[in-house]
């Protein structure tokens, strides 16, 4: 075990409900995050539904701090599905109190048609431009 990580098998597995031909969205694990949040997980009440991979089939919840998920892996629940859609396990890193540090940012972007995409940062003067060759993620 590696220190800091936490693992469980469940005994009575979660049945979650899935369709393979649309995206899974928070709502498709409201049943898990009842079960997060039910005292369940240690500090699960600090965690929210993140994201889910179909392909290795793991459902990822972040720990938050101010309402915002904390990305780096440090606080996170992996949640493994078998084949039949069921939770069997999870793997679970907590960062401890997490602290946000500095001021909200809000970002503002307008697409031009030229496929260049101009961001705005909210109380700075920083205007950037990029050019959007595929595509473009931003987290916040």
């Amino acid at each position: 075990m590696i220190k800091g990580l936490f693992s469980s098998q469940l005994l009575a597995p979660i049945q979650l409900t899935l369709d393979a031909n649309t995206t899974a969205t928070m709502e498709n694990f409201a049943e898990l995050t009842t079960y997060v949040e039910s005292g369940s997980i240690i500090n699960g009440n600090q965690y929210t539904w993140f994201n889910y991979n179909p392909t290795t089939r793991k459902v990822i919840y972040a720990q938050r701090a101010n309402k915002i998920p904390v990305m780096d892996g440090s606080g996170q629940i992996i949640f493994t599905l078998n084949a039949n859609n069921q939770v069997i396990s999870y793997e679970q890193t907590f960062a401890g109190n997490v602290e946000v540090l500095g001021s909200n940012r809000t970002f503002n972007y307008v697409s031009k048609s030229d496929g260049s995409i101009i961001f705005s940062r909210k109380n700075s003067q920083l205007v950037q431009q990029f050019r959007l060759f595929d595509y473009l993620i931003i987290s916040l």
